[in-house]
């Protein structure tokens, strides 16, 4: 499911995010307490799992945002290159460097659509000089394979009888982790049969309203040079 819907009601939270930083200084070390992010109809997020923003108050991280939002929405490779480590890891086989990180954008357009989709979905962090995107990655439940753990996206998404988009409706799940019932994701007509990890309820959900756990994600952290994108990787 893409979020590129969500990119303005979002952008909204980050440039008031901007503003509240410019009358901050660098070293403030006061926290402030993360927001669920926006939704496409401009609502936020809700349910167990909420992705959440728990960066904008590190020093320096909004403005290194807004550079990374307007790199990844003009589809820009050289901006993406110049906010990047030189050696940032691209995945877990040897592949790094910025030069082949460039290549790579060039080439494969749906590497942008999943830059689009995580930078929407919060933001981790644990530490001042560290993030995550999306928040999901760090905040998920322990599982016992990470491989077969999903992430619901939306609000209110229908938990079904059957693997149909007219079957009875069982309920409904909002930001939610899953797992496969029977172990391994199996697609019936788009659909997924599916165990909440928060309430144990089972249904079929839309195959398209799940991002695996171990999705795209973005690892970035801060020196002396600024805030830099350390590894852009899916899997493990």
């Amino acid at each position: 499911m893409t979020y590129r819907a969500a990119g303005a009601a979002a952008l909204a939270i980050f440039i008031a995010a901007c503003t509240a930083e410019s009358r901050t200084p660098e070293t403030a070390l006061a926290a402030v307490d993360p927001v669920s992010v926006a939704m496409a109809d401009g609502k936020l997020a809700e349910g167990p799992y909420a992705p959440m923003d728990e960066c904008a108050d590190l020093p320096g991280f909004v403005s290194f945002r807004g550079s990374l939002n307007a790199a990844i929405e003009n589809r820009d490779s050289a901006a993406m290159v110049a906010l990047s480590h030189p050696a940032i890891k691209l995945d877990f086989g040897g592949g790094a460097g910025i030069d082949e990180f460039r290549r790579r954008l060039d080439a494969d357009d749906t590497l942008w659509d999943a830059l689009d989709d995580l930078v929407f979905l919060g933001c981790a962090s644990d530490r001042r000089d560290h993030a995550t995107m999306p928040w999901s990655f760090e905040r998920a439940p322990e599982t016992d394979d990470p491989f077969e753990t999903y992430y619901v996206i939306g609000n209110d998404v229908p938990l079904r009888a059957k693997a149909a988009e007219k079957s009875e409706k069982l309920g409904s799940l909002s930001h939610d982790f899953v797992m496969p019932v029977g172990g391994e994701a199996k697609p019936t007509d788009g659909f997924v049969e599916v165990r909440s990890l928060s309430n144990a309820s089972t249904g079929y959900v839309a195959e398209a309203s799940l991002r695996s756990l171990v999705d795209y994600r973005l690892i970035v952290d801060r020196s002396d040079r600024g805030w830099e994108i350390n590894a852009f990787v899916a899997g493990d």
